[in-house]
Formats: C-alpha cells, structure tokens, sequence
C-alpha cells in the first residue's frame, strides 16, 4: 500500500465509479454552499476505502505528498501521505473550508489562535486532538498536522473553495508569509518526481 513513486504515477488514472459518485455528492453539496454537518456526514459515511484510492498513494522519504485526486471551480478533492514524523507547517485556511478523514494511521492536529498586533507572539496553541482511522475534522482554522508516530498515515482532504496559497506561520520567528501551494501528484499522475525518491 505504501509506494514511493513506481510506474503507476506515470499516468493519467480516470477516478472509479465509486469515486466518481462521491466527488458528484460533494458536488451536489457546492450548490448549498457546503453545509457543515453534511459534508462531515459525508466524509464519516461515505468516503472512499484505501482499496479505492490505492492509484493516488504515493509516499516520500522527503516531505508529507499533496496528490490531487479531483479539481473543480468550487473544491479539490486530495489525498494526502504522511511518512513517520513528517508534519505540515502551521497555516490558515482565511476563509476556505477545510475538512479532513483519516484513513489510515493516526495524525496529531493542533489548532491555534491569531493573538492581537499589539503581543509579543502571532499565535497560541489551543488544543491538539489525534485522529486515528476514520476520524474526521473539519472546517479548519489556523492549524498544523502531523504524524508524530512510528507508522505511515493516509488522510482524505476536501477544500471548499479552493486557493492557490496560505500563509504560513514560523513559530520560531514569529513571521507569516504566503506560500504557493503545489501538488506532488495529479490524477496519478506524478509531478514532482525529485520529491517521490
């Protein structure tokens, strides 16, 4: 289940029937604005199994991987691969909803808060929940995720509304700044192949 690279990510996978259905019911949802409590009914109900996904698993010894199972106006749909101790930078989601489920593994999340301009920090810690295989959370904040253990995890990921960059957060510096989000596969498809070794 755990591959890093190989010949499968060489081309373009069509999405099954099964995920194809879920993406349409996500789909359905965009018109309504995606409700809260639907999505999560959805994703705890109805989110495609590991065996559905096996095309868009792809590991790297590097850094977590973003592989990009769907793209619409509204949402993308990702699939996303974290390696023992890797683990996502603090980010913010301004605005864009943001759910997640694990599927495999177990994944620490930690939420924070903005502190007003005038203190001496950018953010406080306010709680930190680990999720094992089918937990899932959502909408997100301003958070950072990562898997603090000893064995490969899997999250399934839908952004609504999607952005091509967020702000990042450096804790150590007390600075923020934008960073341009980028895929390590598409649809299969691999794209950043110097990081899938």
């Amino acid at each position: 289940m755990s591959r890093e690279g190989g010949n499968k990510g060489q081309y373009l996978i069509e999405p099954s029937f099964e995920i194809s259905e879920f993406i349409e019911k996500i789909n359905k949802l965009s018109y309504e604005n995606f409700p809260i409590d639907q999505v999560l009914r959805l994703l705890q109900k109805e989110a495609p199994t590991l065996a559905m996904l096996e095309p868009y698993i792809f590991f790297s010894n590097a850094r977590y991987t973003r592989n990009l199972i769907h793209k619409a106006p509204d949402f993308d749909l990702l699939l996303l691969c974290w390696g023992p101790g890797q683990h996502s930078p603090v980010h913010g989601h301004e605005g864009q909803k943001c759910w997640m489920k694990v599927l495999d593994g177990r994944l620490e999340f930690t939420d924070y808060q903005e502190e007003p301009p005038h203190e001496r920090r950018l953010l406080s810690p306010l709680t930190v929940n680990i999720g094992e295989a089918g937990y899932v959370d959502g909408p997100a904040g301003i958070h950072a995720v990562g898997n603090a253990f000893d064995i490969p995890a899997i999250s399934l990921h839908l952004y609504a509304l999607p952005f091509e960059q967020c702000d990042v957060y450096n804790l150590d510096l007390n600075e923020k700044h934008k960073v341009s989000l980028t895929y390590h596969t598409i649809h299969g498809k691999i794209v950043a192949p110097e990081e899938l070794r």
